[in-house]
């Protein structure tokens, strides 16, 4: 997983960054959400699905 930062340009999005390392405790503390576990179980999930 990782973070991209993305800018809006008039020719359309522009990748600026990509974060190995992304930080999200403040999207979590602030949505008292557990983003990266449902991140996980959603990969968890499509990759079960895509199995069969």
């Amino acid at each position: 997983m990782c973070g991209v930062d993305l800018l809006e340009s008039a020719a359309g999005p522009k990748v600026m960054e990509l974060n190995s390392s992304p930080g999200i405790e403040g999207l979590e503390a602030a949505t008292k959400k557990d983003i990266a576990g449902d991140i996980v179980r959603h990969a968890l999930a499509y990759a079960a699905q895509r199995r069969g």
